[in-house]
């Protein structure tokens, strides 16, 4: 990333509604790139380098659970913030285990996305 422009975020959302908004959120500070599926996500991954990670973590095609630990093992210090509607504290303890940055229950609004965000790419920089 350049300090001229913005941070690359893949946000990683099945419903083309819910990550039309949270892009609409990010779009100020971030560059937002969509996948709406695992083999998407995989993809777009290839083709791009991302400076983070929005990711849910129940996908039509697989868990982001999985992408989540290939990351890791190929990317350790990429931020990954983990989504869900689903939530419970058994999926945050084991997101943060597994090495999400963070953790976020759906839905939520602009300023909580961006307050996570910007915390975990802040940590990320200083690392």
């Amino acid at each position: 990333m350049t300090t001229t422009s913005k941070p690359h975020i893949l946000l990683v959302e099945d419903s083309t509604s819910t990550a039309l908004v949270y892009a609409s959120y990010l779009a100020d500070d971030y560059t937002v790139t969509t996948s709406h599926s695992l083999a998407d996500a995989q993809n777009q991954l290839l083709d791009f380098e991302v400076d983070g990670v929005l990711l849910d973590i129940r996908l039509p095609d697989g868990s982001g659970m999985d992408l989540l630990q290939q990351l890791r093992r190929k990317h350790a210090d990429l931020p990954v913030v983990m989504m869900t509607a689903h939530g419970s504290v058994d999926d945050a303890v084991n997101c943060m285990r597994f090495g999400a940055s963070d953790f976020l229950t759906k839905p939520f609004d602009k300023a909580r996305l961006l307050v996570t965000l910007n915390n975990t790419m802040k940590q990320h920089r200083l690392m």
